[in-house]
């Protein structure tokens, strides 16, 4: 079953608009100094443009055995990167939190694998019609781990953190302070030590995951 056209161009629209976003983020994070995970935004954006030439046929660069090798190797990748990352955190006795993010993604671009081969035949367009080749329990099976992995992503969104409320000091506390200050910039900058770069635009990344996940369980859903 084939997605309505307006809804199809509405979907496309959005995914290409959160492409050129993931993309935007690896020159604007290296220019701002700010860190990003750079793996996800590149799979983000090649995923949005292949997600986007799924409901629009005419949108898609490349065929689907040329998308299917692209997320085969992805979806190895992030599992290289799962695997490392909870040996890790085995090791540092801390809880393996990169490494759950590292399997959505490993879910992700497994999801994309099956829909491409689920095509008439590898070798045509994406979009040429629905996906025959694939049983309708591993689709739904797909959705419903795709649409779990939204859930969670969504229950742990950043919450933003309120401006500390600024405290009052006594007059000669003040001078203190201020007398503290005036020897640690005396001290010079080499003398406080370089903290870790912030994230850039943490929630915004966390939600343009969400909106594609969305797009995904949906497009599982129509090859039940």
């Amino acid at each position: 079953m084939a997605p309505p056209s307006g809804l199809a161009a509405v979907l496309a629209a959005i995914l290409l608009v959160i492409a050129g976003y993931c993309a935007t983020r690896l020159a604007v994070a290296r220019r701002w100094q700010r860190s990003t995970d750079h793996g996800a935004d590149v799979m983000h954006t090649v995923m949005g443009v292949a997600m986007a030439g799924m409901l629009v046929p005419r949108l898609n660069p490349l065929q689907a055995r040329a998308w299917a090798v692209l997320f085969a190797a992805g979806a190895a990748w992030f599992a290289g990167r799962a695997v490392r990352a909870r040996r890790q955190a085995h090791a540092s006795a801390a809880p393996p939190g990169p490494a759950g993010q590292h399997g959505a993604h490993v879910l992700s671009c497994s999801a994309m694998v099956c829909m491409l081969l689920a095509a008439p035949a590898a070798g045509a367009r994406m979009g040429a019609g629905p996906g025959a080749g694939v049983l309708p329990v591993a689709a739904l099976i797909l959705a419903i781990a795709v649409s779990v992995s939204v859930v969670v992503s969504t229950d742990r969104l950043p919450v933003p953190r309120p401006a500390p409320v600024p405290v009052t000091t006594a007059p000669g506390e003040a001078r203190a302070a201020a007398g503290t200050a005036s020897q640690a910039a005396a001290a010079g900058p080499a003398s406080a030590p370089a903290g870790p770069q912030p994230v850039l635009c943490p929630r915004l990344a966390a939600c343009c995951q969400i909106m594609m996940g969305v797009a995904m369980a949906y497009m599982l859903i129509l090859m039940v």
